[in-house]
């Protein structure tokens, strides 16, 4: 509590002389040691006309203002410790990429029909509008690229399993054609028929193919890749934030951001991306998103 020392009462009013039940300044005595607060040090300015002075521990302090031991003012409370901060990755030019905007505005998730609809004019235009997206950004490897791999990593083990060297072979056959153009069907085949041998042959503990063929590949970034909207996109995959919105949407970088990305799978992103129609026929979902600027979450104290 915060003892309040009064003027004399010759100097006031009679009206306003001598302490009422209810008198806001009447004083009372405080029993810590702890220092005047800041807050309490904001309000006081605001109140200069006062009379009187506040005593905080027997020291005079600020001038006289009324305290019932409230909570402080909105204004005047401390921030709570943030647990996150974002962290600037790639932004295709400065405006694309307003501080105010990527790194505290609010997620447009829950509105993005909405903002698509409005981004049709009266005409019949269609012209694509930005928004901030919060969520988990995920990345999916290129399929004859993770064969490759994956071939990499078993061959060294196929002398003693007949299924193994069998599958190698076959791979390597594959790959080895030349000007190869496929889908990812046939590639993504081959290579789990790699794994299911290897994981058959038991040499080493079942997770050490993948997460070698991951390692390879992460560093190497080989990613999936579009050419779209003019030009070469890394595909991506966005899982926005929210029950009612599960559903994962095709994100696409431009090309000249694959170096800035950080060496993970996934990672907590926000993002301002152009809401677009579907360009990929092959995507399921209607809507695609290209991302002009984007963001990492990083922890603000991660040991």
């Amino acid at each position: 509590m915060v003892a309040v020392t009064k003027p004399s009462d010759e100097s006031m009013p009679p009206s306003a002389a001598g302490p009422t039940p209810t008198d806001p300044n009447a004083s009372a005595e405080r029993s810590d040691d702890a220092p005047l607060p800041p807050w309490l040090h904001d309000v006081a300015r605001q109140r200069r006309g006062g009379k009187g002075t506040v005593t905080y521990n027997g020291v005079a302090g600020a001038p006289a203002l009324p305290f019932t031991g409230a909570k402080p003012p909105e204004a005047a409370r401390e921030p709570a410790a943030a647990t996150n901060a974002v962290q600037l990755v790639w932004a295709e030019e400065p405006a694309a990429a307003p501080p105010d905007a990527l790194w505290r505005g609010e997620s447009q998730g829950a509105r993005l029909r909405e903002v698509y609809a409005a981004s049709v004019d009266g005409h019949g235009q269609f012209t694509p509008s930005s928004v901030l997206l919060v969520g988990e950004l995920s990345f999916a490897f290129d399929e004859v690229a993770q064969l490759r791999a994956t071939l990499c990593v078993a061959q060294a083990f196929g002398a003693g399993s007949d299924a193994l060297r069998s599958a190698v072979l076959a791979a390597a056959h594959f790959l080895a054609a030349p000007n190869l153009l496929t889908g990812p069907t046939a590639a993504e085949g081959l290579q789990a028929r790699i794994a299911a041998a290897f994981a058959d042959a038991r040499w080493v503990d079942s997770g050490y193919l993948a997460q070698e063929t991951e390692r390879a590949l992460l560093n190497g970034r080989h990613y999936q890749r579009r050419r779209i909207y003019g030009g070469v996109h890394v595909r991506g995959a966005l899982s926005l934030d929210g029950p009612a919105l599960s559903a994962a949407f095709p994100v696409y970088i431009p090309d000249a951001a694959t170096d800035a990305l950080p060496l993970h799978t996934r990672f907590r992103a926000r993002l301002m991306a152009e809401v677009r129609a579907r360009e990929d026929q092959y995507e399921s979902h209607p809507v695609a998103l290209r991302v002009r600027a984007l963001g990492r979450l990083v922890p603000c104290a991660p040991w």
